[in-house]
């Protein structure tokens, strides 16, 4: 695996003492050249964020890119009437931020204490103009983004409320490469306001569905950011979705 490589790199080269245990980054067939390895642990740092700090700005320029290795954070963008929409998510594993414009399209909040890897995006780009892995690795996770925009677009037109909450809990299950694929247990660090204000519905909505769902043992609240789904099938009954993997 690539982190495994990292390491193996990182010891090499004696610059171990201030790089993450894991970094969540992955490249097609789990191999890249080692002096890429290299390169990202020479000119990479690691930094932490709490709770409600902005960690990059929507219009400023681009100068970062983020590999998240724990904590979540809500990409926001501004409307004309100045509020903010929350259009996605991202957790351990995500890699925001990417290099196809100079400045950034959204505002990464913390939802929590957040742990990242930061690469500077002249680096990157220096490394997608030169290594194929790389770039094929950028142009993957960049797809897998565009992909899932287009599937959060098409479920605000069509899906009604039920069938959203349905799908955002279901999707939480493939947030983050630490997560078991068959663990019924999710983490939602997001409050319920920020859940609406992603599905564009109102909080009063959410809670009550969330009530909903309890009552009929599909999920089990355990705590405010903590849900068991009982009963995965009824969601995805509920949801009368196409069944995908969906992206971090």
């Amino acid at each position: 695996m690539f982190i495994v490589l990292l390491k193996k790199i990182g010891e090499r080269y004696g610059v171990m003492h201030d790089f993450p245990e894991r970094i969540p980054i992955f490249v097609e067939n789990d191999f890249i050249h080692q002096e890429v390895g290299k390169i990202l642990i020479e000119s990479s740092c690691r930094r932490q964020y709490s709770p409600g700090e902005v960690i990059v700005v929507e219009g400023t320029d681009r100068r970062i890119l983020l590999s998240i290795i724990s904590g979540y954070v809500s990409l926001e963008r501004k409307l004309k009437n100045e509020d903010s929409v929350i259009f996605d998510f991202s957790g351990p594993g995500a890699f925001i931020g990417f290099v196809e414009l100079d400045f950034y399209t959204f505002t990464a909040r913390c939802l929590s204490r957040v742990d990242l890897f930061i690469i500077p995006a002249s680096t990157m780009k220096n490394l997608m103009a030169n290594y194929l892995p790389i770039r094929n690795f950028i142009m993957k996770k960049m797809s897998q983004r565009i992909a899932h925009l287009n599937d959060h677009v098409a479920l605000l037109a069509r899906a009604r409320a039920r069938q959203r909450l349905a799908l955002f809990l279901l999707e939480r299950r493939w947030s983050g490469i630490n997560y078991d694929r068959e663990s019924r247990e999710i983490t939602l660090p997001m409050s319920r306001t920020d859940i609406a204000n992603n599905l564009g519905l109102t909080q009063e909505t959410v809670s009550r569905i969330f009530r909903d769902f309890e009552k009929e043992k599909i999920i089990s609240i355990k705590n405010h950011n903590w849900i068991i789904m009982e009963n995965i099938e009824s969601l995805t009954m509920i949801s009368s979705w196409p069944s995908t993997k969906l992206s971090n």
